[in-house]
């Protein structure tokens, strides 16, 4: 299963120092560097406009991806929101459009 993940951050993260932040931002990264290694990462954005982070999960299971994600120190500054995704050829046609 895909799973859209948007990271809007938070006012608290604009709190921390700038030493601070880049402390989280390194650890965080490193997470997503072995993540990625193990194909649980598809691909990640960022706006550079709104700060906010969007990546794309694969897992089998929605407690395998809450497990890895917590794993990340940076999330405690940003509110998350999260959504299934498929493919949108795959969807057409399970609804009998294509």
């Amino acid at each position: 299963m895909k799973i859209l993940s948007i990271g809007k951050p938070k006012e608290s993260l604009l709190s921390l120092t700038p030493d601070k932040r880049k402390e989280l931002m390194e650890a965080s990264l490193e997470t997503n560097k072995k993540m990625k290694g193990q194909g649980k990462v598809v691909a990640n954005y960022i706006s550079p406009t709104s700060g906010y982070v969007f990546s794309v999960f694969e897992y089998d299971t929605a407690e395998g991806w809450m497990k890895d994600i917590m794993a990340s120190p940076i999330l405690d500054y940003y509110d998350q929101e999260t959504h299934p995704v498929v493919d949108f050829d795959d969807a057409l046609k399970i609804y009998g459009m294509t």
